[in-house]
């Protein structure tokens, strides 16, 4: 299954986002830390962004646009 790109920065470096307050386990920090889970906060809001680009920091929404090159490319 392909990876989702950052619409910032084309990277398919990205991990979801998760909200809330979690029990975190030993699996879950490990998630963390290989870059595979990023922690939003536990403030949850109806349009908070879903996915994290671990290369740039951004976070956006697998409903975001896309980038120019692929609007104009199909990509």
């Amino acid at each position: 299954m392909p990876r989702i790109k950052c619409p910032n920065c084309n990277s398919s470096n990205t991990c979801r986002i998760m909200y809330g307050e979690p029990a975190v386990d030993e699996k879950l920090e490990a998630e963390a830390n290989a870059g595979r889970v990023h922690f939003g906060g536990c403030v949850v809001s109806f349009d908070d962004p879903n996915r994290h680009c671990n290369d740039c920091e951004t976070d956006f929404d697998t409903k975001a646009r896309r980038s120019i090159d692929e609007e104009l490319h199909g990509r």
